[in-house]
């Protein structure tokens, strides 16, 4: 904790429920978050139950390595990486709930592609239309699972199309990369055994970046942090550079109307 000023303390060692950090960029937030992380730790919380959800896998080293240096003497570390393999994670026990088995294969966007281009070719689709093109059907499926959206709400051709690559992707026992924020939030959504597991597991959840959360990351963490409000952001409320990834900056605005109480600290100092 050396040389961390007053509001990064403050930031540290806050343990009333969910608190928001807003930092400006070179205000040390993800030394805070990991600070924090630590002190979590030192307070006696067991390693199981603390997840640190990072956007890069640079960061989630990051992040280990750091913790890794302060808690040698820790059995194992908490789970401490991306939305996406913390999402993988998951889908690794539950796949079978939503049609895959355990041995699932992640489709990158080439393979997603290919799944949607067979699939305009089998129906033989005009791609000449904008709408229809492979490329604007593959956004529009990303879309609908960042939003969360209900397919049902969806023109007839993007619905009928968009269960066609759902089956064609449980048909090569394959998520592709927005299945794995996407299905977890949906089967905790619609299956509440399930949630109450992952609720009573992980009682502490630590973000970084939260400014780029789409809507799907943003409902996968706030199902997780319902039962025990430790719900820790941290995000700069100036830039949000993943914008094109569907980031909502509303769920950065909304956090103190969802998070009544919450307490927010902010880290205005730059070095």
């Amino acid at each position: 904790y050396q040389d961390l000023n007053k509001e990064q303390m403050e930031a540290v060692d806050y343990s009333g429920g969910p608190i928001l950090i807003v930092a400006g960029a070179g205000s040390g937030k993800t030394r805070v978050l990991t600070s924090r992380l630590m002190a979590i730790l030192k307070s006696g919380v067991s390693s199981e139950s603390v997840i640190a959800i990072t956007f890069t896998n640079k960061a989630a080293e990051e992040m280990k390595n750091r913790v890794n240096l302060f808690i040698s003497k820790l059995a194992n570390l908490p789970f401490i990486g991306t939305f996406h393999s913390f999402g993988a994670r998951i889908l690794k026990k539950e796949g079978r709930l939503v049609g895959r088995g355990a041995n699932f294969s992640i489709f990158d966007e080439d393979d997603a592609m290919k799944v949607v281009k067979s699939i305009v070719k089998n129906f033989n689709l005009p791609t000449n239309g904008k709408s229809l093109s492979p490329a604007a059907l593959r956004r529009e499926f990303s879309r609908i699972k960042n939003e969360l959206a209900d397919i049902e709400y969806e023109n007839e051709t993007t619905k009928y199309l968009y269960k066609e690559y759902e089956s064609a992707l449980a048909g090569n026992n394959a998520f592709d990369f927005d299945d794995l924020i996407e299905k977890p939030a949906r089967l905790f959504l619609e299956n509440r055994n399930i949630l109450e597991k992952y609720q009573n597991q992980f009682q502490h959840i630590l973000v970084d970046e939260f400014q780029d959360t789409n809507i799907a990351q943003y409902f996968l963490i706030k199902l997780l942090a319902e039962k025990h409000r430790n719900l820790s952001v941290v995000g700069d409320d100036q830039q949000s550079i993943y914008k094109f990834r569907g980031s909502d900056f509303r769920n950065f605005l909304n956090f103190e109307k969802d998070w009544p109480k919450t307490k927010v600290v902010l880290l205005e100092q730059n070095y």
